[in-house]
């Protein structure tokens, strides 16, 4: 199926994937298990191409995801105070792991995550810092905690949806540089009617130590390009009113 992507730092895009998507059809809190391949081509010629699987076993008590792509993604970032951007390929390769199991009966999900990241950094134009140019490799080791309520993964109309996620980059499982990540995430959704959907959504982001200048987390809103506000510690909000 044909994706339409609007992140305005890439100046839009087209992708193809192709999903299988297999849905429980009890009412265990199993999530449908989902399983898609995809490329994407931008605006601003970068190319992505990804797969991704997630399940869940035991009845639904865990989860687990997996995730690895590649691609070529150009960027800009602004540099410390800097008004003018300077725009950046990104070479890169990853690989995301994470599995969660049930507390109890609850709606709460716990459980480790393991990402790995290869990347190179080079400037498209001249005139930019010397640091911008690098190659790394980052490897973290991480927990979250996850609450959902959603009557739909997909497309919710009523429930919470909440995470919060930490991430230990480190020298000690291979990563070039030491650094700390922190999440959380937060969305709430409420139908009053059947033609009408309420919701709220809260994201804060952190990284502290030694993280490289473009891992740094940025606000995510939409219509704002990526990167444009960056920071080591970043908070958004938004509200939605949907038909």
């Amino acid at each position: 199926m044909p994706i339409l992507l609007t992140e305005p730092a890439l100046q839009g895009g087209l992708g193809l994937v192709a999903a299988f998507i297999d849905i429980p059809e009890d009412d265990s809190l199993a999530d449908p298990t989902v399983t898609a391949l995809g490329y994407i081509r931008t605006g601003n010629e970068s190319e992505i191409g990804f797969g991704a699987h997630s399940g869940n076993a035991m009845d639904g008590a865990l989860r687990y995801m997996a995730a690895l792509g590649g691609g070529s993604i150009n960027l800009d970032f602004y540099l410390g105070d800097e008004e003018k951007p300077v725009s950046l390929n990104n070479e890169a390769l990853f690989a995301h792991v994470e599995a969660q199991y049930q507390l109890g009966d609850s709606r709460f999900f716990f459980g480790p995550s393991a990402t790995w990241i290869n990347t190179t950094i080079s400037p498209n134009e001249s005139g930019a810092p010397g640091y911008v140019s690098q190659e790394v490799t980052l490897a973290a080791l991480g927990l979250s905690l996850h609450y959902d309520t959603r009557d739909n993964r997909f497309t919710p109309r009523d429930g919470i949806n909440a995470r919060v996620s930490y991430e230990r980059f480190d020298e000690s499982w291979g990563s070039d540089a030491e650094y700390n990540t922190y999440g959380a995430f937060g969305a709430w959704f409420h139908s009053p009617n059947d033609a009408w959907t309420l919701s709220a959504m809260a994201d804060h982001r952190a990284v502290d130590g030694g993280a490289p200048f473009f891992v740094e987390p940025s606000i995510n809103l939409r219509g704002v390009p990526l990167n444009r506000y960056q920071g080591q510690d970043v908070v958004s909000a938004e509200i939605e009113v949907r038909r």
